[in-house]
């Protein structure tokens, strides 16, 4: 299994204002794509293959932080089931190059009909011994019921109001918004967000688009 880091918040494709960057750089030397488990070699063992679960356009996806949440990846959101005949092997989320798994110590939040945290336990390492879990901020461009019904299935969801936060939400229009929106609840989201206690699984990563699917 690769190693997993933070992902990088600077995104050429999406950029962010002007300020010294709070995460350290990663090269794509640094970046690998998320390894999807595979059954023991067995001469009718099926080829792992890639389900998508759901595609949902004009997303963005950013790193939620209390000073100021940077911007990830904006684009289609697909969630995606990788089996192996009629096993699942996994569940991954991706929007851009940026992939996240989807598993019972996720913790996924719904904040609004829009807006949706997820958050994740990094290991430990000898830089970093207690990590502080990591938070991803989804906004989407319109309400998508499936999505609910998804991360019911494989997450730990939940429903949560963020007081006072209504207005703010109504205003998200574009990048500049959904970031002072994230940056505003970022308390909030790391109350309701907590990882389960138990072992901490790999960190996402940025990935090559399209690396989720088996090969």
């Amino acid at each position: 299994m690769a190693s997993y880091t933070r992902p990088n918040p600077a995104n050429p494709s999406s950029p962010a204002p002007s300020a010294p960057p709070l995460y350290p750089s990663l090269t794509m030397a640094d970046l690998a794509p998320v390894e999807i488990p595979r059954s023991p070699a067995s001469p009718d063992a099926p080829a792992p293959s890639d389900d998508v679960l759901l595609r949902a356009p004009g997303a963005q996806l950013h790193l939620i932080d209390r000073q100021r949440s940077h911007p990830l990846a904006a684009g289609d959101l697909s969630l995606h089931r990788i089996r192996a005949g009629d096993t699942s092997l996994a569940a991954i989320a991706a929007l851009g190059p940026v992939q996240w798994p989807l598993a019972r110590d996720v913790a996924a939040v719904k904040l609004d009909p829009r807006h949706y945290s997820f958050s994740f336990a990094v290991p430990a390492s000898a830089d970093d011994p207690a990590p502080e879990p990591l938070h991803y901020g989804l906004t989407l461009s319109a309400p998508d019921p499936r999505l609910d019904a998804l991360l019911g299935a494989y997450t730990r969801f939940s429903a949560h109001s963020v007081a006072g936060s209504e207005g703010l939400a109504d205003g998200v229009r574009g990048e500049v918004e959904a970031a002072a929106y994230w940056t505003a609840v970022a308390p909030n989201v790391e109350e309701y967000g907590a990882p389960s206690p138990g072992p901490s699984r790999p960190a996402p990563r940025t990935s090559p688009r399209g690396s989720c699917g088996a090969g």
